[in-house]
């Protein structure tokens, strides 16, 4: 919708304005990047704005606009959902539903991105799995290993189970033994525990021991053992979970992506290029296969997360994940929709197809910077625990018959202990490059980041 400023003011640190669509107005709350727009004038009053997913505080529920009620009614107006609009638009609902907006507009400040993102997909990345740890950290692993951390824990709670459920029966076997009543005496038995010892620890077959049995008592005595069934399974699911908790797992995956730069909607007041670096998380009934490379989407109702504290000056190249915008795809929030791409708009993009780089190219490429490598496998170091890496060497000969040598890190908490067969040829997909070896001129260290691939 479209509203007008009407007037704007300052209370307790706070800049609130008071909008209208041309018949009410209403209190709204500006977000430091619309406080900010307002003190470098680029917000004043009679300016018109262009608003899509208005946040409502005050109240639970809409309420007529000239009763009492309506007096705590606020509008939340964030920096991403709000645009200036043409001195000339209507006031009020627009029949357009959607508002686009260019990815250098977002703003890390300006909350919920409110209006629409069309947007080529550059790389998709492989789904990752984040786990909690009890101790508030977090560590993230690629699929593989978490398949193996997950089946090796499923194993041991069903092997604790088990033993703990065979304890359990021998407890109860033991003391059951010492007072089960005789044989002569179960006519007189109603009670379910004695009719239950009696059945299952007198050593008679419990199918002869149940035809005993008259129907009150068969009653008693299967009421008295799904009590007792269902109270050996609480306690062993109370001890299993003491001795292999759960684990807190969320399952993710990222797409970085860039602009379609050819869309009619979308507000020219953004100037440059930008890249985000999009986080699915918790993906149901979809995964990076379903976002090819070069493809179109159009995404809605994502949030944008601060980049990482220091990222300029320990990346200062572009082309690092770090220096990407952040945005999140939550569901059941967040929407996508594939559209169709002209090739030829593509190609004016931010996208450019995947090349996979020999070892000795790597002279030419900055530090930072995200890279597709291909070589022969010399060796492989494998990490044993969390917090060592595995070391991968590549190399490939150029046309001089020179030798040139990558060595690559997989940290083991993230990709477990890599192992390869020497001599075969390998392709490590979305690893970073780091540095040079000084004492050894032919030789390239590069790291394998969350999202790295190999292939072999």
């Amino acid at each position: 919708m479209v509203l007008c400023v009407a007037s704007v003011h300052c209370q307790d640190k706070a800049v609130l304005a008071e909008v209208t669509d041309g018949w009410y107005g209403v209190q709204a709350v500006l977000d430091p990047v619309l406080a900010q727009a307002h003190s470098k004038g680029r917000l004043r009053i009679g300016d018109k704005v262009a608003c899509v997913g208005l946040r409502l505080s005050g109240v639970t529920e809409g309420v007529p606009p000239l009763t009492e009620k309506a007096e705590h009614a606020t509008l939340m107006l964030n920096g991403n959902s709000v645009r200036r609009a043409p001195w000339d638009a209507k006031l009020g609902f627009q029949q357009r539903k959607a508002m686009f907006l260019s990815l250098s507009a977002i703003s890390e400040l300006g909350g919920p991105v409110g209006a629409a993102l069309d947007v080529v997909v550059m790389r998709s990345y492989p789904m990752l799995y984040m786990e909690t740890l009890f101790d508030g950290r977090r560590v993230m692993r690629s699929e593989k290993e978490e398949l193996r951390i997950s089946g090796t824990l499923v194993e041991r709670r069903a092997a604790l189970t088990q033993d703990l459920k065979e304890r359990q029966l021998m407890a109860r076997t033991k003391s059951a033994s010492s007072a089960r009543p005789a044989m002569s005496n179960i006519e007189a038995c109603h009670g379910g525990k004695d009719l239950y010892d009696y059945v299952m620890y007198s050593g008679a077959d419990s199918t002869e021991a149940r035809q005993q049995l008259t129907g009150t008592q068969l009653e008693a005595l299967d009421r008295y053992a799904t009590e007792q069934q269902a109270e050996i399974e609480v306690d062993v699911a109370e001890a299993v979970d003491k001795q292999a908790p759960q684990r807190q797992v969320r399952a993710l995956f990222k797409l970085l992506v860039c602009d379609y730069p050819s869309h009619k909607c979308k507000q020219a007041e953004a100037s440059g290029s930008q890249l985000a670096l999009v986080t699915v998380w918790g993906p149901r009934g979809i995964g990076p296969a379903d976002f090819a490379e070069g493809s179109r989407f159009l995404f809605t109702g994502l949030t944008v997360s601060p980049r990482r504290a220091g990222w300029q000056q320990m990346h200062s190249h572009r082309r690092h994940q770090d220096a990407y915008l952040r945005l999140n795809f939550s569901l059941p929030g967040s929407h996508y929709r594939p559209m169709p791409a002209d090739q030829e708009i593509v190609q004016r993009s931010e996208y450019c197809e995947r090349g996979t780089l020999c070892i000795d190219e790597l002279c030419h490429i900055a530090p930072g910077q995200e890279v597709d490598l291909a070589g022969s496998v010399t060796g492989c170091q494998p990490g044993q625990h969390p917090g060592q890496s595995s070391i991968l060497h590549l190399s490939t000969t150029d046309e001089d018959g020179i030798s040139h040598v990558a060595l690559i890190d997989f940290p083991v908490v993230t990709y477990g202990a890599v192992s390869v067969v020497s001599g075969c040829l390998a392709t490590v997909r979305n690893c970073v490059y780091a540095s040079r070896a000084g004492a050894a001129p032919n030789t390239f260290h590069l790291k394998a980041g969350d999202g790295c691939e190999l292939l072999y």
